[in-house]
């Protein structure tokens, strides 16, 4: 197995993270990406996971993490940024490409060991992320120009009702409307048209699939999506995540309702998935162990 998604560079693994990886080599995860949360760990998830030879890594600056821009006239910043030459708002973008810059260098740095960048996108299911929608999507813009620049995958976070939509409105516009997309749709569980739409956009992004689709009410629209498509499709567009220490799987919560989640509970996933589209697990491996390789380039490695 391959866990797409996790953050072991948290706090939530100081204390045993070998025990956490020893876990997952037992319960068969050949290989972990890990991310970011804030914009700090881009650094410190090095050295929290040093010696970990399965670790591999991601770049990145979390929609919810990107500087905010003062709350007023965001929608006409650009303009007021000509007129006025607002300090305040210089500043804002001044900083964040210096952030960019950081990790431009990063990924140099550790070319084979980051491969990835993100986890990146749109999110407007809180009210802080809607008010600052004008800046993640120019931070996503230099997330895209970033991965193409170093030939690497994003890592794609999209969250509340729009995002989606915003989120095609840079990927489609201008120069980006002829980028060839690779990468993953982290944490999906929306409906069959989320999947065509981004189908019709790219044949090379695929959907991060893990703990939700175990759960009664939250995971029952995907679940319903994957009996209602062709089953080839489904399993030539999905990989495996856990999302952890967040999103542990429904069977694990039932015995410890405070339990992280760990790589090792992708089995859980794996018999959620085998189930739902009445496959064999060993397929299910399979496939979405094919699926991470070829966006992340592993077999090149």
């Amino acid at each position: 197995m391959i866990d797409t998604h996790v953050h072991y560079g948290a706090e939530a693994y100081l204390r045993d993270l070998a025990e956490v990886e020893e876990q997952d080599r037992l319960a068969g995860v050949e290989k972990t990406v890990c991310l970011p949360i804030s914009y700090d760990d881009n650094f410190t998830m090095f050295e929290r996971t040093e010696g970990f030879q399965h670790m591999f890594y991601a770049a990145g600056v979390h929609p919810l993490h990107v500087p905010p821009l003062p709350e007023e006239d965001r929608d006409s910043f650009i303009l007021k940024l000509v007129q006025k030459r607002n300090e305040e708002r210089l500043g804002i973008l001044k900083e964040f490409r210096q952030m960019m810059e950081a990790l431009d260098r990063l990924i140099n740095e550790n070319h084979g060991k980051i491969i990835a960048v993100g986890e990146t996108g749109i999110d407007i299911h809180t009210d802080d992320g809607a008010k600052n929608l004008q800046m993640q999507k120019i931070s996503f813009r230099e997330h895209i120009r970033l991965a193409q620049r170093h030939d690497l995958p994003l890592i794609l976070h999209l969250r509340g009702d729009g995002a989606l939509e915003e989120a095609l409105d840079v990927m489609t516009r201008g120069q980006f409307s002829r980028i060839r997309y690779r990468g993953i749709w982290h944490c999906f569980h929306g409906s069959k048209q989320d999947m065509d739409v981004m189908r019709r956009y790219s044949e090379d992004m695929v959907f991060g699939i893990g703990g939700i689709i175990t759960y009664p009410e939250r995971g029952e629209e995907l679940r319903r999506n994957f009996r209602q498509s062709e089953k080839e499709e489904v399993l030539s567009r999905i990989v495996l995540e856990t999302d952890a220490p967040y999103l542990t799987p429904q069977s694990v919560l039932q015995r410890d309702s405070g339990a992280r989640n760990v790589s090792a509970y992708l089995p859980e996933v794996v018999r959620a998935l085998s189930e739902v589209l009445e496959t064999s697990p060993e397929e299910i491996l399979r496939r979405t162990t094919e699926n991470a390789e070829r966006i992340f380039g592993f077999r090149k490695k």
